[in-house]
């Protein structure tokens, strides 16, 4: 989460950190409209609870129609490629 959370900073992606989602605890990163909107998980743990609510929270961001960036740990190598296909 640190590694995406630099390369949001880096590229100065103006952004929410643990940003509330309906139904849901929060998203890791928000991402206001004026720089693409949506929002950014890192999935960064495999046990059973964390799978969990990882496929509850997925079905938050569908359902609500909003935009969701996935990150996952093997692509924390290609973090700076992916933020500027999305948000530049």
């Amino acid at each position: 989460e640190q590694i995406t959370c630099d390369s949001v900073v880096e590229h100065r992606i103006s952004h929410g950190y643990e940003y509330p989602i309906p139904n849901a605890k929060r998203g890791d990163f928000y991402i206001p409209d004026d720089n693409g909107g949506g929002y950014i998980e890192y999935w960064g743990l495999n046990d059973h609870d964390y799978l969990v609510n990882k496929e509850h929270k997925r079905s938050i961001y569908q359902t609500l129609n909003l935009r969701l960036l996935e990150i996952e740990i093997a692509d924390t190598k290609k973090i700076n490629q992916i933020l500027e296909r999305a948000f530049t």
